[in-house]
């Protein structure tokens, strides 16, 4: 509905008031410092793009830091190491996979350090003997030396995690702002829910620099996904009633209960024939998308009873083959469907297809 707005004309590049040209990253900054409390921000097409125009704007051709247990490897096999030698720094590892301290950072910083990045493991956890240093402690002493932090969040979040049912802690966008850190960055889909992309807040001569990029050219968003993460913004903004319109996280909001009613109300408009092969269970779901990788999601499915492993792979086949794709997990050889993700208005196409691969 967003995007009939700017279906003709849109104000893309031109300051209204003014009449003179305008930038495209005006239309989220107001947002994103109301959401974040940051001095600017601004958007690119995804996070990597994000981390890579960081890297290159505040320091190319200098070494930054990072922790040998943040070299994280994102989905797709793409790697932090190879994403900031793309970026221009020579990266310098410091501390150890488990351990890192601050005298570890300390003694690496040199003169021809040009930033520090920390990563945010967000689709990992490293458990046992552990350590590393408080982010205040370590903004401090980099400030300390004239040189900026910058955060890669991942899947960055604007709603607090024990709403997930999370009990670790995971920082907040927010919550890093009032760190003091440079520059951070997260991901613009995945936990927030909107389209793909890769948001950059931090203090406005950061963010600056980041802007008068020429490699931002070709990392900048065109005027239709703008839009809509303008839309997934204002929705943060309007606070309950704006999430439940984020399929995102009207699923990961769902709990247990709700799910067991709208489950059971679904079995019962089942054929008889259908709904006698299946079974309602408990279920945990998870999160994806390299976000809460410890995150067990309490749920409901139901179970569709097979006689053998050949049967649940054709069944899971041929649901897959519908003509919108049907997609379930296979557990202890039955095939499982949790309606987590599925909303009210396709649940008709939900028993259509259970209707014509049990019946045919």
């Amino acid at each position: 509905e967003s995007l009939r707005e700017i279906s003709r004309y849109t104000n893309l590049e031109i300051d209204i008031k003014s009449g003179k040209r305008g930038e495209r990253n005006n239309h989220l900054s107001f947002l994103l410092q109301t959401l974040t409390g940051a001095e600017d921000g601004f958007a690119v097409n995804n996070n990597a793009a994000a981390v890579m125009l960081m890297l290159n704007s505040l320091a190319k051709r200098k070494e930054v830091l990072i922790s040998r247990g943040e070299m994280i490897e994102i989905g797709g096999s793409f790697r932090i190491p190879e994403v900031m030698k793309l970026s221009g720094v020579k990266l310098r590892e410091v501390g150890t996979t488990n351990k890192t301290h601050l005298r570890d950072y300390e003694d690496a910083i040199n003169e021809k350090t040009g930033a520090v990045l920390i990563c945010h493991t967000s689709n990992y956890e490293v458990k046992g003997f552990t350590a590393k240093p408080d982010i205040d402690k370590i903004v401090k002493l980099v400030h300390s030396k004239n040189i900026p932090v910058i955060y890669d969040l991942g899947s960055g979040s604007f709603i607090e995690e024990h709403r997930f049912g999370h009990k670790d802690k995971e920082p907040l966008v927010s919550e890093l702002v009032s760190h003091n850190i440079d520059l951070i960055s997260f991901s613009g889909d995945k936990l927030i829910g909107g389209p793909q992309a890769g948001f950059i807040v931090g203090k406005k001569q950061w963010i600056k620099k980041c802007t008068k990029n020429h490699f931002l050219r070709a990392l900048r968003l065109d005027k239709t996904i703008l839009k809509l993460l303008q839309v997934t913004l204002l929705c943060y903004l309007r606070g309950n009633t704006g999430f439940k319109k984020i399929d995102a996280l009207t699923s990961l909001l769902s709990d247990q209960q709700e799910l067991k009613n709208r489950t059971i109300k679904f079995i019962n408009i089942l054929n008889p024939t259908i709904k006698s092969q299946t079974i309602l269970i408990k279920s945990v779901g998870r999160v994806g998308s390299g976000a809460f990788p410890l995150l067990e999601l309490p749920s409901i499915a139901i179970k569709i009873k097979s006689k053998n492993k050949t049967d649940v792979n054709k069944l899971s086949r041929r649901l897959r083959s519908y003509e919108i794709p049907i997609f379930g997990r296979i557990e202890d050889e039955h095939v499982l469907l949790d309606l987590r993700t599925v909303s009210d208005n396709e649940l008709g196409t939900l028993k259509s297809a259970l209707e014509e691969v049990l019946l045919s």
